[in-house]
């Protein structure tokens, strides 16, 4: 039996009823739901409440897999989303992966009114499992093929870990 996944695409923040929608628009889905892959604009700490909240209600979710990217290019990985889910509490078994970009500046981070390009910001992968926070820089590379990451042709995200 294949393991129930669910890909969602959302350029803007969730509103406060959205979760509560999404658990009413897919609540057969969730049952044994194991792994979402959730595009977003910007990760605001409303997305990273909305990735909590639905980690907390399927417990048989293993893996949520967030990228951020607005118009095949890279979006935001805010400061307070980030936080937020590393110091929540996470359930041990499920992996949250975070893909974009993040603001390296000490003070005065980018916001999401910000251009993401601005040299400040650096392509991460953040992989959270049970306590445990790891984060690597990940880099674009040229290669004869087409990305399995992003589908672009001659460009590979060099680094990738996959599903």
């Amino acid at each position: 039996m294949t393991p129930a996944s669910l890909t969602l695409s959302q350029a803007d923040s969730p509103t406060s009823g959205s979760f509560t929608d999404f658990i009413h628009k897919f609540r057969w889905t969730l049952l044994g739901l194991e792994k979402v892959e959730l595009g977003v604009r910007c990760l605001t700490e409303s997305w990273a409440n909305w990735i909590l909240n639905l980690i907390h209600t399927c417990p048989t979710l293993k893996k949520v897999k967030s990228q951020a990217s607005f118009d095949f290019n890279d979006g935001l990985l805010l400061e307070e989303g980030i936080s937020l889910l590393r110091e929540s509490h996470r359930r041990p078994g499920c992996t949250v992966i975070l893909r974009g970009l993040r603001c390296t500046k000490p003070s005065g981070k980018c916001g999401e009114e910000n251009e993401p390009r601005l040299d400040c910001n650096q392509r991460v992968e953040i992989q959270m499992i049970g306590p445990n926070v790891t984060e690597e820089e990940r880099t674009l590379h040229h290669c004869p093929f087409t990305c399995h990451t992003c589908g672009l042709h001659n460009i590979c995200h060099s680094g990738d870990s996959g599903l």
